[in-house]
């Protein structure tokens, strides 16, 4: 499974699989690189973004504050 998201205007990749969560960043070039960020696995798909938020939100800005899922391509 993967989520496509805009976190506080970066573009990111949610993926399930192999029983865990994997958060990538996505370039300008559009190239996909591993985040770094743990998200556990019992973290359920509908409660992502509540999750990410929770997580990153000292890195919000005052012009663009949400996390959102974008259209799957």
């Amino acid at each position: 499974m993967r989520i496509r998201l805009e976190v506080f205007g970066e573009r990111m990749d949610a993926e399930f699989a192999a029983e865990r969560w994997t958060l990538y960043r996505i370039g300008s070039d559009g190239k996909r690189s591993d985040s770094g960020l743990a998200i556990p696995a019992f973290i359920a798909a509908e409660e992502l973004e509540q999750f990410l938020f929770d997580l990153l939100h000292e890195g919000a800005k005052p012009s663009d504050s949400t996390i959102r899922r974008l259209p799957d391509l």
